[in-house]
Formats: structure tokens, C-alpha cells, sequence
């Protein structure tokens, strides 16, 4: 009888022991779901949302992150025909992206018009934030520019 109560005993303490060691939280695994568009095709992350912009000559710019985590674009022109999907190069940052202010959309990849041109803005791999401009040549600017580098006024 007295081994039972001891060996009930051991028990006791041990899950004692178990439940009072929390557990160590497990990682969060990367959103790598992937999102394709019916009108514009290709693959694309969704966690990183997409941009569409419109130029001031009709064109309709389409900016995505594909699965290389780089940044592509494909544009439809005012007669309606559609680009081959161009890659912009460099990688864009892998982790959770940050969060617009406004409308709490992804906030890594982000457009703007600055006059006639497109302005592509990303957060790369180092964290900081890049940018990359289509001229109205319609030539791309040829690097991404460190964000402190910004054009004045866009």
C-alpha cells in the first residue's frame, strides 16, 4: 500500500512540474499564401497586397511581389493590350509587413503619381525603404534609390 501512495504521490508533483513550465511559444510560421489575379494573371504574395495605378495617358500600371520576393509590373496601355510581366530586381523584405496608417493594408509596397511618372516605393531586405520611377519616356528609372533619397515634392 505504501508504494501505491508514493508512487501516487511522484505523480502528483510530476504533473505539478509539467503544468507550471509554460510551454515556449511556437514561432509564427510566414505568410506565404499566394494570390492570382483574373484580369492581370501571374503569382504573386498576398501579404503584400498589389498596386494599380492609372498615368495620365490611360495607362494602367499592375505591381505586384512574386514568389522570388521581387518586385514585378505589368501595364495595359489606352488600346487595351497588356504588357509581358517586367521585373523592377532587388528583393524585398521577408517578414511581416508593416501596416499602412490609413487603411491598414500591407505598407512594404506602395505606388504614387509624382506628376507624369509612377513612383514604386518598397522596404528592402535591410529594412530600409527603396524607390523606383517610371519616367514618362517610359523607361524605369535604372537602380532602386534609398528612400532618404526621395524626389522633392513627390
Amino acid at each position: 500500500m505504501h508504494r501505491w501512495l508514493r508512487a501516487l504521490a511522484a505523480l502528483t508533483v510530476l504533473s505539478t512540474l509539467l503544468v507550471a513550465v509554460p510551454a515556449a511559444p511556437a514561432a509564427a510560421a510566414e505568410d506565404k499564401r499566394l494570390c492570382h489575379h483574373e484580369t492581370w494573371g501571374g503569382t504573386y504574395y498576398c501579404k503584400y497586397h498589389h498596386e494599380v495605378r492609372t498615368l495620365p495617358n490611360g495607362t494602367i500600371y499592375f505591381i505586384v511581389v512574386n514568389v522570388n520576393y521581387q518586385v514585378w509590373a505589368r501595364w495595359r496601355n489606352q488600346y487595351g493590350q497588356f504588357s509581358a510581366w517586367t521585373g523592377l530586381g532587388g528583393q524585398v523584405w521577408r517578414g511581416d509587413p508593416a501596416r499602412g496608417v490609413a487603411d491598414g493594408t500591407p505598407d512594404d509596397l506602395r505606388t504614387r503619381l509624382c506628376d507624369d511618372f509612377l513612383v514604386v516605393r518598397v522596404r528592402g531586405t535591410s529594412g530600409e525603404w527603396y524607390w523606383r520611377a517610371r519616367l514618362t519616356t517610359g523607361q524605369w528609372t535604372p537602380n532602386w534609390i534609398n528612400y532618404v533619397n526621395l524626389i522633392p515634392g513627390c
